[in-house]
């Protein structure tokens, strides 16, 4: 009986933090889940009366902010640190485009990365990339975009290697 509260006091509590989210964010919400933490406050008879929860919000958000991105003079920037109109590298034949937008930029909050180390297959070049699981990049061999979260030790995707891209194992 006793979970089954804790069980309904949880699903409640989620669902009032998703109401007052929804109200602060225009219904624009890019929630994955949550983070609970409970702590009995009240005990009696061996069974928890009262209980104390925390709801923490695991937001998407495709790349860290310190993930570097890199700019039409082969310098890098983090993407903390990008800016509307700053000209990038882009996977379409080692062109340059501007930035024109952002379609998610948070810049606080709980979030849930991969940690992909990247070998370049042509140098000693490699990198650690911090993304989400549901953000697409590119396999190398095929062309095709894979959600990062698909992609397992030995798979090839594009990489930049001296400002080209090249077939880089994932490691």
């Amino acid at each position: 009986m006793t979970l089954i509260l804790l069980h309904t006091f949880i699903i409640m509590a989620i669902r009032n933090y998703e109401s007052s989210e929804s109200s602060n964010n225009n219904g624009n919400s890019n929630v994955l889940g949550y983070q609970i933490t409970c702590s009995c406050m009240s005990v009696s008879s061996s069974v928890c009366m009262q209980y104390n929860c925390g709801i923490t919000a695991q937001q998407a958000s495709c790349f860290a902010g310190a993930s570097l991105i890199t700019l039409a003079d082969g310098t890098f920037k983090s993407l903390a640190d990008v800016q509307i109109g700053d000209q990038v590298l882009v996977n379409k034949n080692n062109t340059i485009e501007p930035i024109t937008s952002f379609i998610h930029a948070k810049r606080q909050g709980l979030f849930t990365f991969l940690a992909l180390q990247i070998q370049s297959v042509v140098s000693n070049l490699s990198s650690t990339i911090l993304v989400s699981a549901n953000h697409l990049i590119f396999d190398y061999d095929s062309g095709e975009a894979r959600f990062a979260g698909k992609f397992r030790v030995g798979d090839r995707v594009q990489f930049i290697d001296n400002s080209e891209i090249v077939p880089g194992e994932i490691v």
